[in-house]
C-alpha cells in the first residue's frame, strides 16, 4: 500500500515485511563489520560497502567508518565518492 507521500506501508507477518527485516538485518551485519574496520583498510572497506549495496563500488570510493544505515541496496555512488563520518556521528558523502 502507497500513501499520498510515496511512503510504502507494508504489513506486519507478510512476506514483504520479512524480506524488509531480512534486509535490515543484512545491512546491520555488514554495517557492523565496517565499522570494525579503519581508514588503512581501504580495500576491505570497498569490499563490505559494495556487499551493502548490492554493486561493485569505484576504485576511487573512500570512506571512512563509521557508517550506519538499516537498508543499503538503495544507495548509489560514483566515482570519486569520499565519505566522512559527521560530528554526530552520521555519515556524510
Amino acid at each position: 500500500m502507497t500513501n499520498d507521500d510515496r511512503t510504502t506501508i507494508i504489513s506486519r507477518r507478510t512476506p514483504e515485511s520479512a524480506a524488509m527485516s531480512a534486509n535490515v538485518r543484512r545491512a546491520m551485519t555488514l554495517t557492523a563489520a565496517l565499522n570494525r574496520l579503519t581508514f588503512n583498510d581501504a580495500h576491505e572497506i570497498r569490499a563490505l560497502f559494495s556487499d551493502l549495496i548490492g554493486k561493485t563500488v569505484d576504485d576511487s570510493f573512500s570512506l571512512i567508518p563509521p557508517f550506519y544505515t538499516t537498508g543499503g541496496v538503495d544507495i548509489r555512488v560514483g566515482r570519486n565518492v569520499f565519505c566522512l563520518h559527521g560530528h554526530q556521528r552520521r555519515a556524510t558523502c
